[in-house]
């Protein structure tokens, strides 16, 4: 059997299971109310709730996008990525967490956009900012799903186009199933599978290259502007700019991760999570980091970024552990995805649709009849 067919494999296997996980909220759900569908019961304990934050943070792009960027730039990029991304997550937890739990729970808001309605008494700032957030959200989803299809592509040998409508549909499904807390309960199972690969896969880049100093000997003979702190790449308008996206942009401003604290079960939920998230989220980072900084040794001249990774599960893991290797890509990429659905798909059914089209529909789609 050869590497390409035990990769498919593996991952049919990781899809049934994310299904399997939504079937099982779907099964257990109690309440099929709003509440229980858009925040899961507001019932989502502390491990549930931060491996779900960082997993929904990260996306794709730990393994394809920015994460390669560290094999091609150094400790210069990992280093900005990791404090910056870092300085977010905890004033992103330390600015919001609390208030938005409380203040959502005690005015009966079941989103974001709800609050500002609440916050500001306007209905249009309701409307406007739920416009955006799926304007925006369109993109963003569509980059993953792109990242999918060439994934699929260079893994798997199955067309682009393949891989954008699997995981499309999954997702979908998965998402639509059991809602908020099928969300959740996926993401703390992808969170495993990175997390648990990032274990096996630092120590044997590690152990291949040499070891963390003999990386760092080669990476200051080969190419020493690697450790730069400024460099003609790295010219301080675009640490300001990396500054203001990282920790304002994806830290502090996206709903799909603001949404978590309205989930929370209580303040204890907040105070336990926050410092497992950080963790997490540091620990995903530096792991990255070790991973691409070793490959630059182990598999110097790669110039599409988007094969480094491909590349080292390739050559470095046998065919069933490289299968969920690649399901941690995935697993990155579905947790950002199906909350960014969750959330998008929220704001137009209970902003847009209901809000300002169908203003008497109810949770089952009919229509109040007028007294």
């Amino acid at each position: 059997m050869n590497r390409s067919t035990v990769y498919v494999i593996v991952f049919i296997f990781y899809i049934l299971s994310c299904l399997g996980i939504s079937a099982w909220v779907k099964h257990r759900e109690q309440r099929k109310d709003r509440e229980g569908f858009l925040l899961g019961d507001r019932s989502i304990g502390p491990w549930p709730i931060a491996f779900s934050f960082v997993a929904t943070l990260v996306s794709s792009s730990l393994f394809m996008g920015s994460g390669p960027k560290i094999y091609q730039q150094g400790w210069s990029f990992a280093i900005y990525g990791m404090m910056f991304m870092t300085i977010g997550v905890i004033l992103s937890w330390v600015v919001y967490a609390r208030p938005l739990s409380n203040l959502t729970d005690k005015l009966g808001a079941l989103t974001i956009t709800d609050l500002l309605a609440y916050r500001y008494n306007s209905k249009g700032i309701k409307s406007f900012s739920s416009l955006a957030t799926i304007i925006i959200y369109i993109p963003l989803m569509g980059s993953q799903l792109v990242a999918a299809g060439k994934l699929f592509q260079a893994a798997f040998g199955l067309p682009y186009r393949a891989g954008i409508v699997i995981v499309g549909v999954v997702l979908t499904v998965a998402t639509a199933l059991g809602g908020f807390k099928s969300v959740v309960y996926n993401d703390f199972f992808q969170g495993i599978i990175m997390y648990g690969i990032f274990l096996i896969l630092v120590p044997v880049m590690l152990v291949k290259a040499g070891g963390f100093s003999a990386v760092n000997a080669v990476i200051a003979k080969e190419a020493p502007e690697m450790f730069a702190a400024v460099t003609p790449k790295f010219p301080p308008l675009m640490i300001v700019s990396w500054f203001v996206y990282l920790v304002i942009g994806l830290g502090l401003g996206q709903p799909s991760l603001l949404v978590r604290y309205l989930a929370c079960k209580d303040e204890q939920v907040i105070k336990r999570a926050f410092p497992l998230a950080v963790t997490c989220h540091a620990f995903g980072c530096t792991s990255i980091a070790l991973v691409m900084t070793s490959a630059f040794v182990l598999f110097p001249g790669i110039t599409d970024r988007e094969t480094v990774f491909p590349t080292i599960v390739g050559n470095v893991f046998p065919p069933v552990l490289g299968g969920l290797a690649l399901c941690a890509v995935f697993a990155c990429m579905t947790s950002t995805v199906d909350s960014q659905l969750l959330v998008a798909s929220s704001c137009f059914s209970e902003d847009i649709y209901k809000g300002v089209f169908k203003k008497d529909a109810t949770e089952r789609g009919k229509y109040i009849t007028p007294a």
